[in-house]
């Protein structure tokens, strides 16, 4: 949920997500612009994506990153895209020029801690209080 509400502040259009589409209001809520189901085939995928954007694909994040979840992003990003993971490419070498990154939310990680600072310390208590970024509490019973 995060990361939709982070790419919509950064000014990322449209933003389309794959979800259990009973969740569809809700991130839409959050800032998504289309809700796919999660169901959809590669090929179905494609052609959802068709009737929402002209744009080719060229960033997605992929925040389950099982082997089947990146193949499909793979197949669907643009030559030279980038596909972000939260887990390691488990897919390989890519081609057209497209990259994989491997993001990992370890705040003391050398490449966090300029980033985090600067957000900390320069954007986030702004974004909380203009209702930009909502921080949602999981129940815990």
């Amino acid at each position: 949920m995060s990361a939709i509400q982070l790419a919509k502040i950064s000014g990322f259009s449209p933003i389309i997500t794959t979800a259990s589409i009973k969740h569809a209001t809700a991130l839409e809520g959050l800032g998504a612009d289309v809700v796919l189901s999660r169901e959809l085939s590669t090929n179905e995928l494609k052609q959802e994506i068709s009737k929402h954007t002209s744009k080719p694909i060229k960033l997605i994040y992929d925040a389950i990153s099982l082997e089947s979840t990146q193949r499909s992003a793979v197949d669907i990003l643009a030559p030279n895209g980038a596909l972000v993971t939260t887990l390691p490419n488990v897919i390989g070498e890519l081609d057209q020029g497209k990259t994989s990154i491997w993001v990992r939310g370890v705040l003391q990680l050398e490449e966090n801690v300029a980033l985090l600072e600067d957000l900390f310390q320069n954007h986030l208590s702004g974004w909380l209080e203009k209702g930009l970024l909502q921080v949602r509490i999981p129940c815990l019973l």
